[in-house]
Protein backbone atom coordinates (compact mmCIF):
# COMPACT_ATOMS: atom_id res chain seq x y z
CA UNK A 1 0.00 0.00 0.00
CA UNK A 2 3.11 2.13 0.79
CA UNK A 3 4.64 1.61 -2.79
CA UNK A 4 1.60 3.02 -4.54
CA UNK A 5 2.23 7.18 -3.23
CA UNK A 6 6.63 6.15 -3.32
CA UNK A 7 8.32 8.79 -5.52
CA UNK A 8 11.03 5.91 -5.55
CA UNK A 9 9.65 3.54 -7.82
CA UNK A 10 10.58 3.17 -11.56
CA UNK A 11 8.78 0.28 -12.48
CA UNK A 12 5.33 -0.67 -12.41
CA UNK A 13 3.46 -3.61 -13.48
CA UNK A 14 -0.47 -3.25 -14.01
CA UNK A 15 -2.45 -7.19 -14.19
CA UNK A 16 -5.62 -7.63 -15.98
CA UNK A 17 -6.82 -10.98 -14.45
CA UNK A 18 -9.60 -12.25 -17.03
CA UNK A 19 -11.15 -14.63 -14.34
CA UNK A 20 -13.63 -16.38 -16.41
CA UNK A 21 -10.67 -17.29 -19.27
CA UNK A 22 -8.04 -18.13 -16.32
CA UNK A 23 -5.83 -15.38 -18.16
CA UNK A 24 -3.17 -12.68 -16.80
CA UNK A 25 -2.38 -9.63 -19.23
CA UNK A 26 0.67 -7.80 -17.70
CA UNK A 27 1.22 -4.48 -18.81
CA UNK A 28 5.12 -3.60 -17.97
CA UNK A 29 5.80 0.26 -17.74
CA UNK A 30 9.49 1.95 -16.58
CA UNK A 31 10.22 5.61 -15.24
CA UNK A 32 12.80 6.39 -18.07
CA UNK A 33 13.97 10.27 -18.81
CA UNK A 34 11.16 11.50 -16.31
CA UNK A 35 8.36 9.85 -18.70
CA UNK A 36 6.45 6.50 -17.77
CA UNK A 37 7.03 4.35 -21.12
CA UNK A 38 5.15 0.56 -21.79
CA UNK A 39 7.61 -1.61 -22.74
CA UNK A 40 6.19 -4.62 -22.81
CA UNK A 41 2.95 -6.38 -22.99
CA UNK A 42 2.69 -10.08 -21.47
CA UNK A 43 -0.22 -12.79 -21.42
CA UNK A 44 0.13 -15.68 -19.75
CA UNK A 45 -2.62 -18.42 -18.37
CA UNK A 46 -2.82 -18.72 -14.36
CA UNK A 47 -0.69 -21.89 -14.60
CA UNK A 48 2.17 -20.10 -15.32
CA UNK A 49 1.93 -17.20 -12.35
CA UNK A 50 3.70 -17.68 -9.05
CA UNK A 51 -0.37 -17.09 -7.89
CA UNK A 52 -1.81 -19.80 -9.69
CA UNK A 53 -2.95 -21.18 -6.73
CA UNK A 54 -4.58 -17.91 -5.46
CA UNK A 55 -6.06 -17.09 -9.15
CA UNK A 56 -7.52 -20.28 -9.07
CA UNK A 57 -9.25 -19.93 -6.02
CA UNK A 58 -10.52 -16.26 -6.54
CA UNK A 59 -12.09 -17.63 -10.07
CA UNK A 60 -13.97 -20.09 -8.06
CA UNK A 61 -14.76 -17.76 -5.15
CA UNK A 62 -15.83 -14.59 -7.04
CA UNK A 63 -17.60 -16.62 -10.00
CA UNK A 64 -19.82 -18.61 -7.21
CA UNK A 65 -21.39 -17.54 -4.13
CA UNK A 66 -18.21 -18.19 -1.97
CA UNK A 67 -19.63 -19.14 1.10
CA UNK A 68 -18.00 -22.44 1.31
CA UNK A 69 -14.62 -20.92 1.61
CA UNK A 70 -15.32 -18.15 4.43
CA UNK A 71 -14.64 -18.96 7.71
CA UNK A 72 -17.23 -19.44 10.22
CA UNK A 73 -17.36 -17.13 12.38
CA UNK A 74 -16.28 -14.59 9.96
CA UNK A 75 -13.79 -11.73 11.92
CA UNK A 76 -15.57 -8.33 10.62
CA UNK A 77 -13.96 -4.34 11.16
CA UNK A 78 -16.42 -1.88 9.74
CA UNK A 79 -19.42 0.34 10.32
CA UNK A 80 -21.57 -1.63 12.88
CA UNK A 81 -24.47 -2.83 10.88
CA UNK A 82 -27.17 -2.20 14.22
CA UNK A 83 -25.96 1.50 15.02
CA UNK A 84 -24.32 4.02 13.78
CA UNK A 85 -22.66 4.27 10.69
CA UNK A 86 -20.20 6.39 11.80
CA UNK A 87 -19.01 4.08 14.58
CA UNK A 88 -16.58 0.96 13.49
CA UNK A 89 -17.14 -2.29 14.84
CA UNK A 90 -14.65 -5.23 15.89
CA UNK A 91 -16.96 -8.67 15.74
CA UNK A 92 -17.57 -12.30 14.35
CA UNK A 93 -20.35 -12.48 11.83
CA UNK A 94 -21.87 -15.37 10.67
CA UNK A 95 -19.86 -16.83 7.29
CA UNK A 96 -23.80 -16.58 5.84
CA UNK A 97 -24.01 -13.01 6.00
CA UNK A 98 -20.50 -12.22 4.57
CA UNK A 99 -21.75 -11.42 1.13
CA UNK A 100 -24.20 -8.50 2.72
CA UNK A 101 -21.11 -6.63 3.76
CA UNK A 102 -19.29 -6.48 0.62
CA UNK A 103 -20.21 -3.83 -2.83
CA UNK A 104 -20.47 -5.80 -5.93
CA UNK A 105 -18.15 -7.64 -7.01
CA UNK A 106 -16.28 -8.45 -10.32
CA UNK A 107 -17.08 -11.78 -11.69
CA UNK A 108 -14.88 -11.36 -14.93
CA UNK A 109 -12.01 -8.95 -14.54
CA UNK A 110 -9.92 -7.74 -11.94
CA UNK A 111 -6.63 -5.67 -12.03
CA UNK A 112 -3.36 -5.60 -9.49
CA UNK A 113 -0.48 -3.06 -9.49
CA UNK A 114 2.77 -4.35 -9.16
CA UNK A 115 4.70 -1.15 -7.91
CA UNK A 116 8.07 -2.58 -8.39
CA UNK A 117 7.95 -5.27 -5.95
CA UNK A 118 8.09 -8.80 -7.27
CA UNK A 119 4.38 -11.14 -6.40
CA UNK A 120 5.69 -14.16 -4.45
CA UNK A 121 3.81 -16.63 -3.34
CA UNK A 122 2.38 -16.52 0.15
CA UNK A 123 -0.09 -18.02 2.34
CA UNK A 124 -1.94 -14.54 2.92
CA UNK A 125 -3.62 -12.25 0.18
CA UNK A 126 -5.68 -9.52 0.27
CA UNK A 127 -7.84 -8.60 -2.07
CA UNK A 128 -9.01 -4.81 -1.78
CA UNK A 129 -11.77 -3.11 -3.53
CA UNK A 130 -12.16 0.71 -4.21
CA UNK A 131 -15.31 2.59 -5.11
CA UNK A 132 -13.92 4.71 -7.71
CA UNK A 133 -16.83 7.59 -7.07
CA UNK A 134 -17.53 6.65 -3.39
CA UNK A 135 -14.03 6.53 -1.74
CA UNK A 136 -15.70 3.12 -0.12
CA UNK A 137 -13.09 0.73 0.47
CA UNK A 138 -13.29 -3.48 1.41
CA UNK A 139 -10.80 -5.62 1.96
CA UNK A 140 -10.91 -9.23 1.76
CA UNK A 141 -7.80 -11.03 3.88
CA UNK A 142 -7.39 -15.11 2.57
CA UNK A 143 -5.17 -17.42 4.19
CA UNK A 144 -3.86 -20.75 2.78
CA UNK A 145 -4.23 -23.80 5.23
CA UNK A 146 -2.77 -26.28 3.41
CA UNK A 147 -4.09 -26.26 0.10
CA UNK A 148 -7.01 -24.84 0.43
CA UNK A 149 -7.58 -21.03 0.77
CA UNK A 150 -10.25 -19.50 2.66
CA UNK A 151 -11.35 -15.67 3.75
CA UNK A 152 -10.48 -14.92 7.01
CA UNK A 153 -11.48 -11.38 7.70
CA UNK A 154 -13.59 -8.59 6.07
CA UNK A 155 -12.82 -5.06 6.76
CA UNK A 156 -14.68 -1.60 5.42
CA UNK A 157 -14.03 1.23 5.44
Amino acid sequence: MKAAKSTDIDSVTVEKIHLKKQMVEQYLFDHQDGKWKLNKIRKSPFSSSSNASFLDFLAQFLGGDGLKYVKNPLSYTGPDPDGEETSIVNRNIPASEWSSFLPEVPKNTIYNILYGQKNADSNKKILTFRGLSNGIETQLVFKRNGGSWQLVKLIAY
